[in-house]
C-alpha cells in the first residue's frame, strides 16, 4: 500500500460539512503527532503497517499531535525555548491535539456511498487551531482510511502561511498490536490548509 503524503483529492466528495478542510482525509486507535511549526505570517502569503492490529466496533482510536514552530522563518528551536510555552497559551511553541474515534466499524459502513469524513480533537499553537481529520473511504473502492492534520481550515484570510513537520501516530488499544507511525512535512496555507496520508491504513489492518 502506496503511504504518499499530500493533501486530499479536491474532487473527492465532501460528506460532512463540518469538516474543515476543502481537500483532504482520517480512523480509530490512538494518534501522536510531533510537528515543528513554522509560526504564521500574518497576511502575507499564499500558498510499516501495524502487525494483526485487532480492533472491535468499540475500541476507540486515539489521535495526538506535538507541534512545535514559530512565526516567519523556519528554525530549530532549544528546549529552554520550548519550555518557555505554557499549556495553556495559544502562542506556544509547542503543544498536544488528541482525538478519539469509536466505533470503526459503525463509520465504516457510513462510507458505503462515499467518504465519510470525522473530524476530532481541536488546539491553538502558535495562535492557529489545529485539528485531526480521518476520512474513511469507501471499502469496495480503496478499503483505506486516511489520516490528516488541518491547519486554520476555518479562517477566510488568503494570505496566511504556516510550515511545519508532524508525526502521526495511530495507537493500538490492544495488546501485542504495534502502533503506526508516519511522519509529513508541508507548509500550510489557505489553498493547503491540510495534509497527510490517503491511505494511511487499510481496514484489514486495523479491524
Amino acid at each position: 500500500m502506496s503511504h504518499k503524503q499530500g493533501k486530499l483529492s479536491p474532487n473527492t466528495p465532501k460528506m460532512n460539512p463540518n469538516a474543515v478542510n476543502r481537500n483532504t482525509g482520517l480512523h480509530t486507535l490512538e494518534y501522536e503527532e510531533a510537528m515543528e511549526v513554522e509560526q504564521p505570517l500574518s497576511d502575507t502569503s499564499e500558498h510499516d503497517p501495524s502487525s494483526d492490529v485487532s480492533q472491535d466496533e468499540q475500541h476507540p482510536w486515539f489521535y495526538n499531535a506535538n507541534t512545535k514552530g514559530c512565526c516567519g522563518v523556519t528554525y530549530e528551536q532549544t528546549d529552554a525555548f520550548v519550555e518557555a510555552y505554557d499549556e495553556n497559551d495559544e502562542a506556544r511553541a509547542s503543544g498536544v491535539i488528541e482525538g478519539v474515534f469509536e466505533n470503526v466499524l459503525h463509520e465504516k459502513e457510513k462510507a458505503g456511498r462515499g467518504d465519510n469524513r470525522v473530524v476530532r480533537g481541536s488546539g491553538m499553537i502558535r495562535c492557529l487551531p489545529w485539528k485531526i481529520l480521518v476520512i474513511f473511504h469507501p471499502p469496495d473502492t480503496q478499503s483505506t482510511i486516511g489520516v490528516f492534520v488541518q491547519c486554520n481550515a476555518e479562517s477566510e484570510s488568503l494570505t496566511w502561511s504556516c510550515t511545519a513537520k508532524a508525526t502521526i501516530q495511530l495507537v493500538a488499544q490492544r495488546p501485542n498490536c504495534k502502533n503506526k507511525e508516519m511522519k509529513i512535512q508541508h507548509t500550510f496555507t489557505h489553498k493547503e490548509n491540510d495534509w497527510g496520508f490517503q491511505q494511511f491504513i487499510t481496514y484489514d489492518e486495523l479491524l
